[in-house]
């Protein structure tokens, strides 16, 4: 599911995952919860709870797959 992007997000693409925070995981995964009470968790995180940095195109390359693909470059 995804959410307009966040302050963090914005500037890489128009959409962002949904996240469900650890107080809202239950009500999510297990029901029993109104439909406004759901409503108001499909909302895009904070900004502030992102960081993001500079990686090297290895990332969109299927023949490469290792953490290494996520290290910063400079």
């Amino acid at each position: 599911m995804t959410v307009p992007a966040n302050s963090a997000v914005a500037p890489v693409h128009d959409r962002m995952p949904l996240v469900i925070g650890p107080d809202s995981i239950t009500d999510w995964l297990y029901g029993g919860t109104d439909a406004g009470a759901v409503q108001a968790m499909i909302v895009p995180t904070p900004g502030e709870a992102w960081r993001s940095w500079p990686i090297g195109r290895a990332i969109s390359d299927v023949k490469w797959d290792g953490p290494e693909i996520q290290d910063p470059i400079n």
